[in-house]
């Protein structure tokens, strides 16, 4: 089974690498260690809804080339199920790169999709250099490390969004009238990925106290558009008693030093009195004093991957 270390790793980095390719390298630690297995990979569709390899372990260069593209399942299809082949000789489906297969020594594969939502990412794979029956512990690690890779990368993703907001917001300032229309586009396209992910994004205007929470965040907190009351004290409201404090605590220390980063997980009560846990990331603008002026972030539901790790 995975640890807990190496899942905590894996959402870390993938917050904080500048580049893809390190949560990438993660992942397949993860993969290798949590199912104990010498030989993996990592694959993710490329812009053109390919499979293609982005990491790799004890693979030829020969392997890699014949299957490149190769997947069980189409881009679009519903929520696949793991792809088990126990003896890739009995895998009618392989038949034409048994010659590869049998050239790399494997006996035995399986595929692992990686989804976020409703929505196809990629898929891990395993391989054996003889016939391996899977067993049912096996499948269900399988699938834990798939989702917590499916989130790692859709993280990642999400956080490469919301710092290319910040970066066109301090163009912005020096070039209003052309960077206009960019910051309109991207925009468009980070709700597009918050309405999937389950997340929204907030501003806070610390000078005037006016808060703004997008529709998607809202409906994270139960609410209908356009019905939060736009202050603190309304985002203070929906904010689990047992988390106030440690919550008002971060915010004190983001203002405090406002070149450090802003993440903090809590959990909040809706009306109807169910709980859901958020994990908040931010940053703080400052005005042209140093001072800060602004906070601007995202908040994502976290509620399923709480559940599974109790």
């Amino acid at each position: 089974m995975i640890s807990r270390n190496a899942i905590r790793a894996l959402i870390g980095q993938a917050a904080d690498a500048a580049s893809l390719d390190v949560v990438y390298r993660t992942a397949l630690r993860c993969v290798r260690e949590g199912l104990d297995v010498e030989r993996a990979s990592l694959l993710v569709l490329d812009s053109s809804r390919t499979m293609r390899f982005v990491a790799w372990s004890g693979l030829s260069s020969g392997y890699r080339s014949a299957v490149d593209g190769h997947s069980p399942w189409a881009p679009d299809d519903p929520p696949p199920p793991p792809w088990l082949v126990p003896d890739v000789e009995q895998e009618s489906s392989l038949a034409a790169y048994l010659p590869t297969l049998r050239r790399e020594g494997i006996g035995a594969l399986a595929g692992i999709p990686l989804q976020f939502g409703r929505k196809l990412l990629g898929k891990f794979m395993l391989y054996y250099p003889a016939p391996h029956a899977f067993s049912e512990a096996e499948i269900a690690t399988a699938q834990q490390v798939a989702d917590h890779v499916a989130f790692a990368l859709e993280h990642h993703r999400i956080a490469s969004a919301l710092d290319a907001r910040l970066f066109a917001e301090r163009e912005l300032r020096r070039h209003a009238e052309s960077e206009a229309a960019r910051r309109h586009a991207s925009e468009n396209r980070l709700h597009l990925a918050l309405a999937a992910g389950r997340m929204g994004t907030w501003e806070w205007d610390i000078v005037s106290g006016r808060v703004d929470w997008s529709p998607e965040l809202e409906s994270l907190h139960g609410r209908a558009p356009g019905t939060f009351g736009g202050t603190v004290d309304a985002f203070r409201q929906d904010v689990h008693p047992a988390d106030a404090e440690r919550l008002e605590r971060a915010i004190a220390a983001v203002l405090a030093a406002p070149d450090s980063n802003y993440e903090i997980e809590y959990r909040i009560v809706l009306a109807d009195g169910e709980c859901r846990w958020l994990a908040a990331r931010g940053r703080v603008v400052v005005d042209g004093n140093g001072r800060p002026a602004r906070m601007i972030g995202i908040c994502r539901d976290t509620t399923e991957r709480k559940r599974k790790e109790e």
